[in-house]
């Protein structure tokens, strides 16, 4: 765990840009974003230093997007580290801290509102969903959908990012998530960013595994869905696992 700096600047105000030498940069890296709708073509520090625009002004947040990177290993690792971790780094006040801590709950929120009238009865619609959240990306996440009595999602959550396997998988953080949301049934997915979603054994077995302990708490597993660069496949249906 990093010491908290002793470093003056860490409590003072950042100095200001009188000269506004920051500003041209950042208004073409939001009019970028504004001509593309999107964030393809985008590398992580700079999605990072766009957001950081809004609560850190007139300061080059290039740099602090660099170095909270460093420290939090990828933009997942920023929006998951600790609040108290967070306000511990240089020029990140409560006020951004708290902002970085609030995008994964806009987007669990977002998605439930984006999905609060559809029923997820078909194989299909949990497909698009994990490709919505997964496709794209150039590491590897496992998320979770946890579903209500109709078919109705509750919430989705990252469970992890990183290397996503057996050994790696957070299965304390995942039946948390299922025990809070009070889901009767879930659906799990992860990417393979540079290849097919052929499922590996340790896939299968990771499968197998988090199939046991929802059965073990009365929670259905309904599928694992892998998002590969062109492909998207169901564990479910695959012939490499038998479901039942």
């Amino acid at each position: 765990m990093a010491a908290k700096s002793s470093d003056p600047s860490k409590t003072s105000r950042p100095k200001k840009d009188p000269e506004g030498l920051h500003e041209g940069h950042r208004e073409r890296l939001k009019r970028r974003f504004r001509e593309a709708d999107s964030f393809d073509g985008f590398e992580e520090h700079q999605i990072l230093e766009l957001l950081l625009f809004y609560s850190i002004p007139r300061i080059d947040t290039n740099e602090i997007a660099h170095v909270l990177l460093n420290r939090f290993g990828s933009l997942a690792g920023v929006f998951d580290a600790d609040y108290d971790e967070l306000i511990k780094m240089k020029y990140i006040t409560e006020n951004t801290a708290t902002l970085l801590k609030m995008i994964p709950k806009f987007m669990s929120v977002y998605y439930k509102a984006k999905n609060k009238d559809t029923v997820y009865n078909d194989n299909k619609l949990l497909k698009d969903m994990f490709k919505a959240r997964l496709v794209g990306l150039d590491h590897e996440e496992l998320w979770v959908a946890c579903f209500n009595s109709k078919l109705e999602l509750i919430t989705s959550e990252c469970i992890c990012s990183g290397s996503v396997n057996g050994a790696t998988i957070n299965m304390r953080k995942l039946m948390e998530v299922v025990l809070k949301s009070n889901a009767v049934s879930i659906a799990i997915a992860h990417n393979h960013p540079q290849g097919e979603p052929k499922p590996s054994n340790e896939d299968i077995a990771t499968t197998r595994t988090i199939k046991y302990n929802m059965e073990s708490i009365g929670v259905e597993l309904l599928d694992h869905i892998i998002v590969g660069e062109s492909d998207t496949i169901s564990l479910r249906f695959s012939p490499h696992m038998f479901w039942d």
